[in-house]
């Protein structure tokens, strides 16, 4: 019936489509008509009266010359039921141009920023995609943090060190943006403000928590637990649109000291730990793996892939008369660094556009033929981290702006790092339980999502500066929204809670990560 989809999914306020034409005979109608394919979700959501008949295979609404909508269902035997009314489709062509109205909007300020201008007018910046108070870079939520503790109802039983049952107190916490880098154009110095209040209230909570140790098991027991400063991850993207020159280029000042260090002491505390992402590589790629010489909070390593373990102390159980036991093993977070970009680009454009040398060549053919599988399968396995976090640019499960036409990248990706993060994360559900305690964080796309396969969390964390459309789903989708925002990891004895919170303060999402029980 249909005789070609169009070029991608889109989105309007009932949920996903996918538009195809529609031949006039089915519509009714001689002039050109299409056909919105609606998913069986978005039929048992919206119309729960047409599931009554099992045999439904879609829901979709056609589209004549007056431009009006209504229902018709379609069942397996051929017959079909018509009614119903629907507001008209948007405009599709309308959204894109709007989505690229807001980019050059963005673009134009900060190319001023750059180049010292004056920031552009609220009125050239389309509502919605970039806040007229973003450009300002005033700080929508005032700097109060909204970062919740995670649910208790998640951490059912009593829990080491006393105090109860529930998910304990926060032990650590790091935050994780990505594609921010505009010279704080596009909300990003919002985004920034909000960070710093999200730092700040985690340093108090851990604090507390150091303190009710101290008063269950005595102040060395609790100073003994006291863990590492808190980490800022980056997604990568970090210099628009062609990276740096050098580790002296104005921009690494004007897109990340002054926006996120400079202003807020609670970031520049923080641990700042780095990938680079494709527009990175537009630039000289060895600048970024440089900062660190003159900022040390910036952490960046230029290797394929590399690792980083975190430690987090447990307090011991208090005993009876107030003796505490010895305390149980620590907790542990395994971080995996990959540098996606030369991983999912083809060799010729490594060679003739990045300008990659022999060497470098020959390493990233080498990673692309199971040498980056391999190893990441025989460092998991070997692992008894409690949690794996394995950080990239390019998204390897993705419902966003570019699902479509970046879907040959992904699946490229996912040969790679998707079995053996499925592996790890199911090799702590040997003793029954749930497939658990692997995370992998991306950015690339304009959004922030949430979304498990094969007992995997993948988190993409790309809206700190310019967003793009996104709000579409795929299978394991559970949250995806295009704004900008951040995610807040925070870290008990039991529990990775992790948390977006937007350029205004709000609180959006939170879901937690149990960890692998591997060990006790």
């Amino acid at each position: 019936m249909a005789s070609r989809l169009w070029r991608e999914r889109h989105q309007d306020g009932l949920g996903d489509y996918a538009q195809v034409q529609l031949p006039s005979t089915i519509a009714g109608t001689s002039s050109s008509s299409s056909l919105l394919v609606r998913s069986r979700g978005f039929l048992s959501r919206h119309f729960p009266w047409a599931c009554s008949r099992a045999a439904a295979t879609a829901l979709v609404l056609v589209a004549g010359a007056t431009a009006t909508f209504a229902l018709l269902l379609l069942f397996a035997d051929g017959t079909a039921v018509l009614g119903g009314s629907l507001p008209p489709a948007p405009d599709y062509e309308a959204l894109m141009a709007r989505r690229d109205a807001a980019r050059a909007a963005c673009e134009t300020y900060a190319s001023r920023a750059k180049g010292g201008g004056d920031a552009p007018a609220g009125g050239e910046v389309p509502d919605g995609m970039c806040a007229a108070h973003g450009v300002a870079g005033t700080g929508g939520g005032g700097g109060k943090s909204n970062l919740r503790p995670p649910p208790d109802a998640f951490c059912p039983g009593p829990r080491r060190g006393g105090g109860g049952g529930g998910c304990g107190g926060v032990t650590w916490g790091f935050l994780v943006v990505g594609d921010w880098g505009r010279h704080g154009a596009c909300c990003a110095r919002d985004v920034a403000t909000e960070m710093a209040a999200a730092a700040t209230a985690l340093a108090a909570d851990r604090r507390a928590e150091r303190a009710r140790r101290a008063a269950v098991n005595g102040s060395a027991a609790a100073a003994a637990t006291r863990g590492p400063p808190l980490w800022v991850v980056s997604t990568g993207d970090n210099f628009y649109d062609d990276g740096i020159a050098s580790v002296d280029d104005p921009a690494v000042a004007a897109s990340w000291a002054d926006v996120y260090v400079r202003p807020h002491p609670p970031l520049a505390a923080a641990a700042w730990h780095v990938v680079v992402g494709n527009h990175d590589y537009e630039g000289n790629i060895s600048a970024p793996f440089d900062v660190g010489r003159v900022y040390p909070a910036w952490h960046a390593r230029r290797e394929l892939y590399y690792t980083r373990t975190v430690t987090l102390p447990r307090a011991p159980a208090a005993a009876g008369g107030g003796n505490a036991s010895a305390p149980p093993p620590p907790r542990e977070i395994l971080f995996v660094f990959l540098d996606t970009t030369p991983l999912v680009t083809k060799a010729d454009l490594l060679r003739l556009h990045y300008r990659l040398s022999a060497d470098a060549l020959a390493a990233v053919a080498a990673a692309v033929d199971g040498g980056l599988r391999d190893w990441l399968a025989a460092t998991l396995a070997a692992s008894a981290a409690d949690w794996v976090v394995v950080v990239g640019h390019h998204p390897v499960e993705s419902a966003g702006a570019s699902s479509v036409a970046e879907a040959a990248t992904r699946g490229r990706l996912r040969g790679m790092v998707a079995g053996p993060m499925a592996a790890a994360a199911a090799a702590g559900a040997a003793g029954g339980g749930a497939a658990d305690g692997v995370v992998y964080v991306s950015g690339h796309e304009h959004d922030v999502q949430h979304t498990v396969v094969d007992g995997v969390h993948y988190v993409v964390s790309g809206g700190g500066s310019l967003v793009e459309s996104s709000a579409q789903r795929q299978p394991g989708t559970r949250f995806s929204v295009a704004t900008h925002a951040f995610w807040g990891v925070v870290v008990t004895e039991e529990v990775l809670s992790l948390q977006v919170v937007d350029y205004a303060g709000r609180f959006l999402y939170q879901t937690v990560v149990r960890p692998r029980p591997l060990r006790q």
